[in-house]
């Protein structure tokens, strides 16, 4: 017997693939983060580029 589901099955591969990509993408930004706040205390504050 099936059961109904209101959601598509999921690949778990691209669910992986897009997991990591979002990580990496996080992980970039917390050291672009990191990286400015210091340059800002260095007084070398630049905007983002």
């Amino acid at each position: 017997m099936n059961q109904l589901s209101f959601f598509k099955d999921i690949d778990e591969k691209e669910m992986h693939r897009l997991v990591v990509k979002e990580l990496k993408n996080y992980k970039a930004l917390c050291v672009r983060m990191k990286n400015h706040e210091e340059q800002a205390r260095a007084g070398g504050h630049r905007s983002f580029s």
